[in-house]
C-alpha cells in the first residue's frame, strides 16, 4: 500500500483518539485544503484554546532491518515544509496554536499509537519518536488494535 494508505489511516486514527480524548473538543477539518488541516479546541490547557494541528503517520519501523536483522525503529517524523506553512499561515488567519499528532502504526501486529504535542515543544519540523521523546507527548493512544485490517500498510521487508 502507498504512503497515502498510510496517511489516511493515521488521519482517522489521530480524529478517532482526539474525539476519545477528553481535553478536546469541537474537532473541525477545514474544507478544500491538502495537506488537511483540523482545528480543535483544548478544554484543559487554556480555557478554549484554538489549536490547528497537523497530522503525521509513519510504520513504526523502517523498511530495512540492521545487520542481524532487527527491526529498526522510524527515529523521527519529519513535517514537511509545505505542511508547516500553510498551516502557520492558517493559525495566523485564525489566531490559533500549532500542535500535532503522531501516528505510529505497526501494521504487522496490526496496531497503532497516537501522541500529541505543540509545535513549539518539539524545538524544529522532526518529532522524535524514541521512547524518551514520546514519554514526555501526550498519550492520546498507546498500542492500539486497529479497527480493520491493515498489514498491506506494512513496509517492512519479508
Amino acid at each position: 500500500m502507498t504512503a497515502v494508505g498510510i496517511a489516511d489511516f493515521g488521519r482517522k486514527m489521530a480524529l478517532l483518539s482526539l474525539s476519545e480524548h477528553n481535553e478536546f473538543e469541537q474537532l473541525t477539518e477545514l474544507d478544500g485544503r491538502f495537506p488537511p488541516v483540523f482545528v480543535i479546541r483544548n478544554s484543559i490547557r487554556e480555557a478554549g484554546e484554538r489549536l490547528i494541528v497537523m497530522i503525521r503517520a509513519r510504520n513504526q519501523f523502517k523498511a530495512k532491518r540492521d545487520p542481524n536483522g532487527n527491526n529498526v525503529l522510524n527515529d523521527y517524523y519529519h513535517i514537511p515544509n509545505n505542511m508547516l506553512e500553510r498551516h502557520k499561515r492558517v493559525a495566523r488567519e485564525m489566531g490559533a496554536n500549532l500542535a500535532w499528532v503522531a501516528v505510529q502504526v505497526d501494521a504487522r501486529l496490526q496496531r497503532f499509537s497516537c501522541y500529541f504535542g505543540y509545535l513549539s515543544e518539539i524545538g524544529g519540523t522532526s518529532i522524535g519518536m524514541e521512547p524518551e521523546d514520546t514519554a514526555s507527548y501526550l498519550h492520546l493512544a498507546v498500542d492500539r488494535r486497529a479497527p480493520y485490517d491493515i498489514r498491506l500498510l506494512d513496509n517492512r521487508e519479508r
